[in-house]
């Protein structure tokens, strides 16, 4: 059984005076659809991943955890879980600078 999934850009691409709006129409089968829904959400995935890194900087950088000050072992973490993270993503080929 096949499934029909429209994409319609967010978007609009500038041609010249005309503004574009990308549409697809992928095919896939029933079995694939969580695959195909990852492949769809990588954006929001990258803005999250993006938005913790800037979170876990900013306990490094400023010492505070919302309004409260950080204790050492949670800056040290927050260090470590950064470091580690930007690893994975460059490990994978991404990037996390927007």
């Amino acid at each position: 059984m096949s499934n029909i999934l429209p994409i319609i850009g967010r978007k609009p691409i500038k041609y010249g005076e005309k503004h574009i709006i990308m549409k697809a129409t992928l095919h896939f089968e029933h079995e694939e659809q969580d695959e195909l829904q990852d492949a769809l959400n990588g954006l929001k995935w990258r803005l999250i991943v993006c938005d913790l890194d800037q979170e876990l900087r900013g306990i490094v950088k400023h010492g505070y955890i919302g309004s409260r000050e950080a204790t050492s072992a949670e800056i040290k973490m927050a260090d470590y879980v950064r470091t580690k993270l930007r690893q994975l993503v460059n490990d994978d080929g991404l990037n996390l600078d927007v």
